[in-house]
């Protein structure tokens, strides 16, 4: 008897690792006064981002209001701090599947190049994709740019990992402009999707 309640407590965990569904939740910022010798030039081209936009764009995963969040303290105290500005909140329950999720930010800047022949254009202030693989491990796939207008220029900055995460914990991309925060759950299989 004493041997199958230490089976059972053993590959409790098991299971619940091996979760089919997980909440994804992702915050990004930006720094106030980011270092300059980390954009990129005018040569490096705009990456083209693909992922599915979340909400009204149109959605597989099932999004989270916000009272489903854990991150929120974060959220706010980021957009609170002097030194950052909080750009993206936002967290969703997927299943094993791969698909891209885009991060774009509310706010737009205007920018282009005369000097290429670009006219200046409205475009996202912060625009990128992310996407979380579940497999043996969670691994977490992040391609971020933010544009900044500095004297006149517009500025682009590109935050790009790639990471094995562990579930349950918080994870934080860095970068000179920006930041990027992540947390990814397996959810129980008894939990009803939100």
């Amino acid at each position: 008897m004493r041997l199958l309640l230490m089976l059972f407590l053993l590959a409790a965990p098991l299971a619940y690792a091996q979760s089919d569904r997980y909440r994804i939740e992702v915050i990004v910022f930006a720094y106030n006064n980011p270092d300059a010798n980390a954009a990129l030039t005018k040569d490096d081209a705009d990456p083209d981002f693909d992922g599915m936009l979340m909400g009204a764009g149109g959605e597989i995963y099932s999004v989270l209001a916000g009272e489903q969040r854990q991150l929120t303290g974060a959220f706010d105290a980021l957009a609170r701090h002097a030194r950052t500005r909080a750009l993206v909140h936002t967290a969703w329950v997927q299943d094993a599947s791969n698909r891209s999720v885009r991060l774009r930010g509310e706010k737009t800047v205007e920018g282009g190049d005369a000097a290429r022949g670009v006219l200046a254009a409205s475009m996202p202030e912060l625009d990128g994709d992310i996407q979380v693989r579940i497999g043996r491990g969670i691994e977490v796939d992040l391609d971020a740019m933010l544009r900044a207008p500095v004297s006149g220029e517009l500025v682009r900055y590109r935050l790009k990992q790639k990471r094995v995460v562990l579930a349950g914990e918080v994870h934080y991309f860095d970068h000179p402009a920006l930041g990027v925060i992540v947390r990814v759950d397996p959810l129980p299989p008894s939990d009803a999707v939100p």
